[in-house]
């Protein structure tokens, strides 16, 4: 039966019944995540602004949809470390509802996004 200690986050198992080599492990508790970055942030952020043009412009249908799937995964070519967990959010689609600058449609099960025009 494993043996469990708590002490700031970190746990370790103890497993009697484990190889001889390894009868305990080490686990991290899950750390909290970043606070949420403001939408004016997000904004000025030209880095990850280039990231969604880029790839909502090759996802994107004749009508300038494109499927939050498909950026995603171009997103991730482009950028593998990219995640929004780094900017303070769990899902791609709340980081793209707090920057605030693409049209999103719901279409069945999938959600589409369209680049905002510019306001001047």
């Amino acid at each position: 039966m494993p043996l469990e200690l708590r002490e700031s986050g970190v746990y370790a198992e103890f497993d009697v019944h484990a190889r001889q080599s390894a009868p305990f492990s080490l686990r991290y508790g899950e750390e909290p995540p970043p606070p949420a970055r403001y939408d004016q942030a997000l904004r000025q952020d030209t880095r990850l602004l280039n990231l969604f043009r880029s790839a909502i412009d090759s996802a994107s249908d004749e009508n300038g949809w494109a499927n939050l799937g498909t950026v995603a995964n171009t997103i991730n070519k482009q950028a593998p470390d990219f995640d929004p967990r780094n900017y303070g959010y769990r899902k791609l689609l709340d980081l793209v509802n707090a920057m605030d600058l693409f049209k999103t449609e719901r279409r069945e099960h999938e959600v589409f996004l369209k680049l905002e025009p510019r306001k001047r």
